[in-house]
């Protein structure tokens, strides 16, 4: 049963890994979202994602230890415009695309 509005994960085996690959590949391609590879049919061995939605995953994991580090300072209000300052130019350093690349 599937609830109204939401997709359920993806799901292949090894052997489909093996021999499907491509058709695996196009699949991450086009959702955009994980698809998940069992072995025996038991839980989630890997988890296979395009490097797109990986480098968008890296991202947002980069940018929330940004929010992380920043949030003492915050807190404390030591000087809380330089803080609430760095914290603004990490965001927008990632907004632009110049975190580096993990791919």
């Amino acid at each position: 049963m599937q609830i109204k509005g939401t997709k359920l994960p993806a799901i292949r085996t090894s052997s489909d890994l093996r021999d499907h690959y491509y058709e695996i590949s196009a699949l991450c391609h086009e959702n955009d979202e994980p698809v998940f590879i069992t072995v025996d049919g038991h839980g989630a061995d890997l988890v296979v994602l395009s490097g797109d939605a990986y480098q968008k995953l890296a991202d947002a994991a980069e940018l929330a230890q940004v929010l992380e580090e920043s949030l003492p300072a915050l807190e404390k209000h030591t000087p809380g415009e330089d803080a609430l300052n760095h914290l603004l130019q990490e965001i927008e350093r990632l907004k632009n695309n110049d975190a580096p690349k993990v791919l």
